[in-house]
């Protein structure tokens, strides 16, 4: 599809989430959404599918993969810079990061930005296309080249979240699009919650464990080092994110 034809279909597909015109009520920092991302890889012309879940709630973050069973809740430092809680819900175990252990593509913005999927800087340098809506809907399309990306997406500047992005690289082309957003606060609870009970590795102290079989599988398979990316696919391989 063209990138035309790609905002005009968002547009009639944001017309169908259920919330009313006008004010938007949605609390932002209380809030859930989830996404379908469609990848192509154009080496080997293969296709996949997984879901993102995106959940916010107060001075936390937190990212789902349920089709690799990995979960990350960052949490806002009392006074710079994030927490990472990275959870593999197969094996019940996590690791966990402290601020000085994770970099950044752009600190002075890197809490907004894990919020919202796409980084401040990005959005900033991104060309307006067309604009339109009202209340929750309220929608904005831009598009870029940032890098060696091109990047076209529709923003919800009342939600701070993307509602679509195409983002296209030399090895692939992906698509991003939010299927559903959340205010249930016992469902978004559950998130932060449900997984208290995984023990847990600091970052630190994974060098004393070398003989732990858990440890050693994460680190072959890439989780360990990668602290601050965090973008998976239906196979766990990461995901290029408009954000990194």
């Amino acid at each position: 599809l063209s990138m035309k034809c790609n905002f005009t279909f968002f547009a009639l597909l944001l017309g169908i989430s259920g919330h009313t015109l006008g004010q938007c009520d949605l609390p932002v920092q209380q809030l859930g959404a989830v996404y379908r991302i469609t990848e192509q890889r154009l080496a080997t012309g293969q296709t996949g599918e997984s879901q993102l879940r995106l959940w916010r709630r107060g001075g936390q973050v937190a990212y789902e993969f349920p089709g690799v069973g990995i979960a990350e809740i960052w949490s806002r430092a009392p006074t710079r810079g994030m927490y990472l809680a990275r959870y593999f819900d197969e094996h019940s175990r996590a690791i966990e990061y402290q601020p000085g252990e994770l970099h950044y593509a752009h600190p002075a913005t890197a809490w907004q930005d894990k919020q919202q999927l796409v980084a401040s800087a990005e959005l900033a340098s991104m060309t307006p296309v067309s604009s339109g809506g009202s209340g929750c809907q309220v929608r904005e399309s831009y598009a870029g080249k940032p890098g060696a990306r091109i990047v076209a997406f529709t923003w919800l500047p009342r939600l701070r979240l993307p509602a679509y992005m195409k983002i296209a690289t030399a090895g692939g082309v992906q698509e991003w699009q939010l299927l559903e957003t959340v205010r249930s606060t016992g469902r978004i609870d559950e998130v932060f919650t449900s997984r208290e009970h995984y023990a847990a590795t600091d970052y630190a102290d994974i060098g004393d464990n070398e003989s732990d079989p858990f440890l050693m599988s994460m680190i072959r398979l890439g989780f360990i080092e990668h602290g601050s990316h965090g973008f998976y696919d239906e196979e766990g391989h990461a995901l290029e994110s408009a954000s990194h």
